[in-house]
């Protein structure tokens, strides 16, 4: 068997981590595996274990035709016969490709909102849920025999960051400026709880509404607080780390910086995400549908409320969202 793992440019920032854990575990399960990441991604820079392709991704349509052509023959002198397409750039690309090929194309869907948007027609041979519910409503949407569940993995080695101590409280915001009107919920309620020198809070800004959510951070006068990032896989770490992280977003994807929180420990606050299975309110998170600044409250005044969300949460992602998990479900999806 010949792998060709397709990374698209959003996945490549996100995820280089996890899909150089992927691509080794398959290796070592005996899988031929080549990657093709974009031209130009610094992770293409850093050596690697796995043989690695550049090409441009995504490209106009006057340039597919040329790409397809060079893609092509390199991967056939490689023999792959099995295309995994993260993103939907690197979709694009194997779809094209694969009918020279006469390639399986398997496709990543790590969000409720991207499973919306498969469809029965597409050229995907298999969909490759992230979650269960990811992978039930795939199955009800397209066919059960075209889709597998792959979690999504993270490395569970390695020491806890300390929660609960005494010292100034850090909360993350994450995946601000999707969900504007919610986000000034949080920022509202985080204005009436937060102490005035024992609260600091590490902001993601992305998307189409990161301005407005940063007018929001102001109109609550919250800027001596608020510290914003441009993306949290950039600082991992340092989210691990936080006391609490909160999702103001009902539309949040799969990410393994979100997992590696709650490995850590890490309790979260978040509204009702569809597909974000392993945020089950009153065990591993606090889900909230209204009254932000209440929910604020009760979670950073009870230290050990915390403490349980995130010993629960550990207990569930090193369980059943490993990288060991992952590759044993590629490898079968695979077969």
């Amino acid at each position: 068997m010949s792998v060709a793992l397709l990374c698209g440019p959003t996945r490549c920032v996100e995820e280089p981590a996890m899909l150089q854990r992927l691509a080794v575990g398959l290796m070592n399960e005996g899988v031929a595996i080549t990657s093709i990441w974009p031209t130009g991604s610094q992770d293409t820079q850093r050596s690697s274990l796995v043989p690695r392709m550049s090409i441009d991704m995504p490209v106009s349509w006057l340039m597919r035709s040329r790409r397809r052509r060079l893609v092509t023959e390199e991967l056939a002198a490689l023999e792959v016969n099995q295309l995994v397409a993260f993103g939907g750039a690197a979709q694009q690309l194997a779809t094209d490709v694969a009918p020279a090929l006469g390639a399986a194309v398997l496709v990543e869907v790590a969000s409720m909102a991207a499973a919306e948007r498969c469809r029965r027609s597409a050229p995907v041979d298999v969909w490759l849920a992230s979650s269960p519910s990811i992978h039930r409503r795939l199955a009800e949407r397209i066919d059960a025999q075209r889709t597998a569940f792959v979690p999504m993995g993270v490395a569970t080695g390695g020491e806890r960051a300390p929660h609960g101590e005494a010292g100034p409280v850090s909360i993350a915001v994450l995946d601000g400026g999707g969900d504007v009107a919610t986000m000034r919920e949080v920022m509202q309620g985080l204005r009436s709880v937060i102490a005035p020198n024992d609260t600091r809070v590490f902001m993601e800004l992305r998307g189409a509404g990161q301005h407005r959510c940063w007018r929001a951070v102001r109109d609550a006068g919250l800027l001596d607080h608020v510290s914003c990032i441009a993306s949290a896989a950039a600082v991992r770490s340092l989210i691990a780390e936080c006391d609490l992280v909160v999702l103001p977003t009902r539309q949040c994807g799969i990410r393994t910086v979100l997992l590696e929180a709650m490995l850590h420990g890490v309790p979260f606050l978040a509204p009702p995400i569809p597909g974000l299975d392993m945020l089950i309110d009153g065990e591993t998170s606090m889900v909230v549908k209204d009254q932000w600044g209440e929910a604020l409250g009760r979670i950073l005044e009870d230290v050990a409320l915390r403490q349980r969300l995130g010993e629960a949460a550990s207990k569930l992602i090193a369980s059943h969202y490993s990288s060991t998990a992952q590759v044993e479900s590629f490898t079968r999806a695979l077969s």
